[in-house]
């Protein structure tokens, strides 16, 4: 009986765009920034860099929003794994088993997946509606 697999959530929290790419950096497939004109001082971005700094935060929402619904699903698979104790050799914890005290443990971890999954969702729409809203104000 072991354990799913544990996951790296750091990312998760992670909501910081990084910063706008330059030219000279990467392999040149990748977006780059404009220059500004000369004699031009706005500190303002660009709106293709806003736009970037957005399609990033959505790559990466939807990255999160894909790894968390797999361990959801592996979850599910490890609570079906582990059905009833056959041989009744499970150990009693006050009136619970072992078992009893893990599937509870593995509800509780499921629903906030499940919360998270949502919370992401409501926040992958936010960034299309964000989308549509720029590429209308430069039509």
């Amino acid at each position: 009986m072991s354990s799913p697999p544990k996951r790296d959530t750091s990312a998760v929290e992670d909501t910081e765009a990084p910063p706008a790419p330059t030219q000279g950096h990467g392999n040149g497939k990748e977006g780059t920034k404009e220059e500004p004109p000369p004699g031009s001082t706005s500190s303002q971005p660009s709106a293709e860099q806003i736009l970037q700094s957005i399609e990033f935060r959505l790559r990466k929402s939807k990255e999160i929003r894909d790894e968390a619904q797999a361990t959801l699903e592996e979850m599910t698979k490890a609570g079906h794994q582990y059905s009833d104790d056959p041989k009744g050799q499970q150990k009693k914890k006050g009136n619970e088993t072992e078992d009893e005290v893990d599937r509870k443990r593995r509800a509780a971890r499921m629903e906030k997946w499940q919360e998270k999954i949502k919370e992401l969702s409501e926040q992958l729409e936010d960034y299309y509606a964000k989308i549509r809203d720029i590429e209308e104000e430069f039509k």
